[in-house]
């Protein structure tokens, strides 16, 4: 394999783990925040719902943005460098 796409490879995919790893903090965090605020008052406050439906969308839009980045890395990764190459030249 060749030394440059082994560390192509290895930074997309050190990458693609931590923001999987920084959505997975996010969400859990975002249940332990609702666990406790159950248990605290018995029922969630609604503006605390709200806000938490609109940080929820937007995780979701940015998991869909990060995985359309990987399927174009993987499609870097996996392309032959001469097609590759002239898709890049024709985007300029």
């Amino acid at each position: 394999m060749n030394d440059n796409l082994a560390i192509f490879l290895v930074l997309t995919i050190s990458i693609v783990s931590a923001v999987v790893l920084v959505i997975a903090l996010a969400s859990i965090r975002a249940k332990a925040k609702l666990r406790g605020i159950a248990a605290a008052g018995g029922a969630l406050v609604q503006p605390e719902v709200e806000r938490l439906g609109i940080e929820n969308g937007q995780l979701r839009a940015e998991l869909g943005a990060l995985h359309q980045r990987i399927a174009v890395l993987e499609t870097i990764a996996t392309d032959p460098a001469a097609r590759t190459a002239l898709e890049i030249e024709q985007l300029r």
